[in-house]
């Protein structure tokens, strides 16, 4: 492999494309260049070139490109926790209308997941019945990891966590088989399914599995992601060194790659185990960023666990 001179190669796709005018073309590098960095381990620089992307296709008047790099905006607004303007921008594009692409369908799935988080039954019932049928039956890799999250986030909306769980495990399968360097969010939902429910065997062997990417080839949200996961075993475990070491690299990765929803779960979890543990002049500081965090979000659901483990800060105390 050759990381630099595949991304010169992109960039001077895009570059080309723009100097001559030519639209589709254009368009396409854009989302080949977001793509790249992406999975380059730049989350900056790829929110940088979508947001740059979006502005053009939407002065070219070009839909179905508004329509794929709108999806990809409102990911990021998503993870940058201001979910308030990432629901605005879905329901200007996508209100209503069944999605079967790749970007919108998994975007339907992702906003489903924050409806939750919201405590909004509703929200996340119209926003799984919004991805297509289609997509269930698809052999697309891409549609398929779709279909795998949907199970995932259904599962957990209808009380069902074990087939949650289970789903979870067939998704980060799924995502190794075609892509052995990341598992997607499929760790974190997992990560966070085991802190409520205990299932802390199904989550070592994820962690097994995602650690078999060289650390080398870890980009930050994969290094998050491990870090939560680990300090949820730990927890779990009674292993207070090890749950605060790994929640604590966790929470710099997530910070680093300025994904707020990610930092929020992480936080919350890292107090509550503080907590748990006894130590809870640590856990205040950690509970106290997440609540404002989830507030920012309107995260009713989480901010009720935040709530019991300051019950647990104020039982210890």
């Amino acid at each position: 492999e050759h990381p630099r001179e595949a991304r010169a190669l992109v960039r001077e796709a895009l570059a080309v494309a723009l100097e001559h005018d030519l639209v589709q073309a254009a368009l396409r590098a854009y989302n080949n260049v977001a793509v790249w960095e992406w999975q380059a381990g730049r989350p900056e620089e790829s929110r940088r070139v979508v947001t740059e992307a979006f502005d053009f296709a939407r002065q070219r008047g070009h839909r179905q490109w508004t329509l794929n790099f709108a999806s990809w905006e409102t990911n990021f607004l998503l993870a940058e926790g201001q979910w308030d303007r990432a629901l605005e921008l879905s329901d200007e594009y996508f209100q209503e209308q069944l999605s079967a692409a790749a970007t919108t369908s998994a975007l339907q799935v992702l906003l489903a997941a924050t409806a939750m988080d919201r405590a909004d039954e509703p929200g996340v019932r119209r926003h799984l019945a919004l991805v297509a049928p289609e997509v269930f039956d698809s052999t697309d890799v891409q549609l398929r990891s779709t279909a795998l999250m949907h199970s995932v986030v259904e599962a957990i909306a209808d009380g069902r966590p074990a087939d949650a769980m289970q789903s979870c495990e067939e998704w980060i399968a799924h995502e190794f088989a075609e892509n052995p360097r990341d598992p997607a969010g499929a760790l974190w939902f997992a990560s966070t399914l085991a802190a409520e429910h205990g299932y802390y065997e199904e989550l070592a062997r994820l962690i097994r599995q995602v650690e078999s990417i060289p650390e080398h080839q870890r980009h930050t949200l994969v290094v998050a992601q491990l870090g939560f996961a680990h300090g949820i075993l730990a927890t779990g475990g009674g292993d207070m060194d090890g749950a605060t070491e790994a929640f604590a690299l966790g929470l710099a990765a997530a910070r680093s790659a300025r994904h707020v929803w990610m930092t929020a779960s992480i936080l919350t979890d890292y107090g509550r185990a503080l907590a748990s543990f006894g130590r809870g002049e640590d856990a205040e500081p950690l509970l106290d960023e997440a609540q404002e965090l989830w507030e920012q979000m309107g995260a009713t659901r989480q901010l009720e666990r935040v709530a019991a483990a300051r019950g647990h800060v104020e039982v210890s105390a």
